[in-house]
């Protein structure tokens, strides 16, 4: 069974030295605008992300999705504090997001894929909440030792990910760009 992040560990996701090696603003360059769609973290924990998209994007809906309380909690804390209005809150499980089918035209995932216990049913639950030509992004942790990042026997391999993303007919599969120097970044379409 794959680890799960410690709910006690959720100020270290806030830390500002993190932006050395995985600045959230980074990420906006990889949608384009996103003003009026809908986008969705999936394993939101803090906000990191998702409050760094929703003040870049007032006029975006940014749904955040945990399966712990506890980051839901604090998402909508760093939301609040920022005075950002365009968040929602998911508490969720796993592999039920408990949105609609076809909710989203940004699905992402940021430091989660590793942990999951089912990766494909996982994926099939992000193909089903995505609209038609959707994009999903997955950012995860290179299969390489780093300074940051678990360890390297709970990483996968940007290959298997790949695969898996096109055995359940996502298109357009892509890892031709790097956005953090720890990480590998896959971006497809539904």
């Amino acid at each position: 069974m794959s680890k799960k992040y410690n709910d006690k560990n959720a100020d270290k996701l806030n830390d500002p030295a993190r932006r050395q090696w995985q600045d959230p603003d980074l990420l906006s360059g990889v949608f384009g605008a996103l003003d009026g769609k809908t986008v969705v973290e999936l394993g939101v924990g803090t906000g990191y992300f998702a409050v760094a998209l929703a003040k870049k994007y007032k006029a975006a809906k940014v749904v955040g999705v945990d399966i712990s309380f506890e980051m839901i909690r604090k998402f909508k804390e760093n939301a609040e504090a920022q005075g950002i209005t365009n968040v929602f809150c998911v508490k969720s499980e796993e592999n039920d997001t408990l949105l609609r089918d076809n909710f989203a035209d940004v699905v992402y995932l940021i430091n989660v894929y590793h942990e999951l216990s089912d990766q494909r049913l996982f994926l099939e639950e992000a193909r089903r909440i995505l609209k038609k030509d959707g994009v999903i992004l997955i950012i995860d942790w290179k299969a390489e030792e780093s300074p940051q990042g678990p360890p390297l026997c709970e990483r996968v391999s940007r290959v298997s990910i790949e695969d898996e993303l096109k055995k359940l007919k996502f298109r357009e599969v892509s890892s031709s760009f790097e956005l953090y120097p720890y990480h590998y970044a896959i971006k497809a379409y539904k």
